[in-house]
């Protein structure tokens, strides 16, 4: 489940935050609403600092 989710992190992220960016933009977003551009900064970073390196990933152990 976590590699899963690691792996789907930064796709999740851009979604969540054209989705934030969307209802801001067009309609009047609650307050509640701009908890999705915490949670899509949260995974993009998350996506970024968790991914393997490209060294380790092509190495086989």
């Amino acid at each position: 489940m976590r590699k899963f989710l690691t792996g789907s992190a930064i796709p999740i992220a851009i979604i969540v935050l054209v989705l934030w960016a969307v209802g801001t933009f067009y309609f009047e977003a609650p307050g509640w609403f701009h908890g999705l551009l915490t949670g899509g900064i949260f995974l993009l970073l998350w996506g970024i600092v968790a991914r393997p390196k490209r060294a380790a990933a092509r190495r086989p152990e």
